[in-house]
């Protein structure tokens, strides 16, 4: 019995031992239980987007990156535009570019930054540091300053939220010029 006691207490002792001179490398760790990212590359893109076989946008971009992370997204770094288009006919609804977009897939939204411009089929434009499109409510908004130029309208604000097609917003803090109707009688404003 005293021999087998020992030969336990000897083996649990080379156990230790192993288990102790066993070193991991923290480095190594921490790099192997890093999530890894997956990103695809794609240079010169034109992408072309139909719905029920009718052309809807077509986006350009000179470089893309589409990361597998946490979070899902499709990065255009250096510039991309989009150009919406009304209907089967082919008239263009609106054009939007900037100097960078993500695209949060997810999330059916895409943030754009960096000398945004949106102009639409009447020729008005909004300018903006930066701009979010909703695709499931199909609207433009922002919280930083922006403006405005119509026909008749000259707009700065500190935010927006608009209509896809552009043909309907509302800024925030507005201050500007805008062209009243010729037809309104300001004695019944008055009262």
């Amino acid at each position: 019995m005293q021999l087998s006691r020992f030969s336990f207490f000897g083996l649990c002792l080379a156990a230790c031992g192993l288990i102790l001179a066993c070193e991991n490398d923290p480095e190594e760790v921490v790099a192997m239980t890093k999530p890894s990212r997956d990103i695809e590359e794609a240079k010169n893109i034109k992408a072309i987007y139909s719905q029920s076989g009718n052309l809807t946008a077509i986006l350009e971009a000179p470089i893309m990156y589409r990361v597998k992370d946490d979070t899902i997204y499709t990065e255009f770094p250096e510039s991309v535009k989009v150009t919406f288009y009304k209907d089967s006919s082919g008239i263009v609804e609106s054009v939007i570019q900037g100097n960078y977009a993500k695209y949060y897939e997810l999330l059916s939204k895409v943030y754009i930054k960096d000398s945004v411009v949106v102009i639409n089929i009447s020729g008005d434009t909004l300018y903006a540091q930066d701009l979010w499109w909703d695709q499931n409510q199909e609207i433009f908004y922002s919280l930083n300053p922006v403006r405005v130029r119509t026909l008749t309208q000259k707009l700065d604000g500190t935010g927006i939220q608009a209509k896809a097609d552009f043909s309907n917003y509302n800024i925030s803090n507005p201050r500007g010029v805008v062209a009243l109707p010729t037809d309104i009688k300001f004695d019944k404003l008055q009262n």
